[in-house]
């Protein structure tokens, strides 16, 4: 079972990004490996919880990010085999706000 469950703070401002008509928000969490060390995780959102996600977080928010490692092969300009590692949140329970923005919340925010 390929299964991650992460708790860190999300690094940069959120921007989505349009693909083939679908939101794509790419950001990266601060995750702390003991008291000195934080790794710095990427995770992809797609959809309607990407657009939740921009909508009531920000820099600094804490999430909760369940879902899938995916590592991508790819091949650059110099022939040389690259690998990338991210996690791909895209469920509706691929993600939590733990603390979020402050923002008047209407019935619409919630997901079915």
């Amino acid at each position: 079972m390929n299964q991650i469950v992460l708790t860190g703070n999300i690094t940069k401002e959120l921007e989505i990004k349009k693909v083939a008509d679908v939101d794509v928000l790419k950001f990266s969490i601060a995750v702390k490996r003991d008291k000195e060390k934080v790794d710095f995780i990427p995770i992809v959102v797609f959809g309607k919880q990407a657009e939740l996600t921009a909508k009531y977080c920000t820099k600094g928010s804490k999430v909760l990010v369940k879902w899938a490692l995916h590592i991508n092969a790819y091949t650059d300009q110099n022939n040389v085999k690259k690998y990338s590692t991210e996690i791909v949140a895209n469920n509706y329970e691929g993600i939590e706000f733990l603390s979020t923005k402050k923002v008047e919340i209407d019935e619409n925010c919630f997901v079915d």
